[in-house]
């Protein structure tokens, strides 16, 4: 059972998930908003609408009748699960103007069938179920900014770890002493997703690992010291690769 929340908490958190996805993409022109066809991200300009979508079928469609703002062509454009990554580039998109009204219009109405104080059990599931997915997508849009190397965006909402980053690297290892653990969610979890059910008991071996993730200087060290040519700094896979690529740094 998911706990009921208020519809104020639904409101305010569905309102930061939006001004998150719109300061990642405020900044980028039109053809930006497109970008290149790659296999690790999607069109902005599609995504976006899609995380619209998203709201729109599974609450308002799906669970109280509502017609789609789009007609038929919502599904046609933007149904994840029927639509191939590689030609979401082809697709009759909306305009970038149409895509925010869209987005906007969608909002407007999960808004406003939310009555009173304290939501329902089903809409305080199903309208985190949607924020979270949004939020899982303002983590795409902060990657494939980074992967299309477009500029660092001006953020007030998201927040701006850059000086946490340039702290510089932190080494040693962190020793784990393994043990049971709880792997999943709790049947009084107040909000969990249908793949986390349920918790169960999990051994983990004793491990470490690096206290701080690997620094771009660190990195340069391994690389300046011929890390690409000592197969026993790499598993079997990795060694694979690297033969097959024929890397001698990062490709």
């Amino acid at each position: 059972m998911t706990a009921p929340v208020s519809t104020a908490y639904l409101i305010e958190n569905m309102q930061d998930a939006r001004d998150r996805t719109l300061e990642l993409i405020r900044d980028l022109d039109d053809e930006q908003l497109m970008g290149p066809r790659l296999p690790t991200v999607n069109p902005l300009r599609w995504e976006i609408a899609h995380v619209a979508h998203f709201y729109e079928y599974f609450i308002l469609r799906q669970l109280y009748g509502f017609e789609s703002v789009l007609g038929e062509r919502a599904d046609q454009l933007y149904d994840s699960i029927a639509i191939d990554h590689d030609v979401r580039w082809d697709l009759p998109l909306l305009t970038r103007a149409e895509t925010l009204s869209y987005m906007s219009a969608v909002f407007n109405r999960l808004v406003e069938r939310l009555e009173g104080g304290m939501a329902s059990e089903g809409d305080s599931f199903i309208y985190q179920f949607g924020i979270f997915h949004e939020d899982m997508h303002t983590e795409a849009f902060f990657w494939t900014r980074q992967i299309l190397a477009y500029a660092t965006p001006a953020l007030a909402v998201a927040c701006d770890v850059s000086a946490a980053r340039a702290a510089g690297a932190h080494p040693g290892w962190a020793k784990v002493p393994g043990g049971a653990f709880l792997l999943g969610a709790g049947r009084n979890a107040p909000f969990l997703f249908d793949n986390e059910k349920w918790a169960h008991p999990v051994t983990i071996e004793p491990f470490e690992i690096a206290k701080a993730p690997v620094t771009n200087r660190e990195f340069q060290a391994f690389v300046d010291d011929g890390g690409y040519g000592r197969q026993d700094f790499w598993d079997a896979e990795g060694w694979k690769w690297r033969q097959e690529a024929g890397a001698e740094h990062p490709v």
